[in-house]
């Protein structure tokens, strides 16, 4: 696993089918897990996770990055 590239996890506070809008533009991030039905996980590349906090943040939808050093359940792990 440490050769696979980094990437970064975000904790949404939103139910899955709220976030498949905004993520149809964000190439590099997709759902990794549904913990519940306010409560998904994000993954990707770290740029564009980056860059998908700033719509979480315009739409004012709470989130939480999580500490890890790799974009777990996503493709970046195939």
């Amino acid at each position: 696993m440490d050769q696979m590239k980094p990437g970064a996890m975000l904790a949404v506070m939103a139910e899955a089918s709220d976030l498949v809008d905004l993520l149809k533009d964000q190439d590099g991030v997709e759902i990794a897990a549904i913990n519940s039905k306010s409560s998904t996980v994000v993954s990707g590349h770290q740029t564009d996770i980056n860059e998908f906090t700033k719509k979480l943040d315009q739409s004012k939808i709470r989130h939480k990055k999580l500490v890890t050093s790799h974009a777990f359940h996503s493709r970046m792990m195939e």
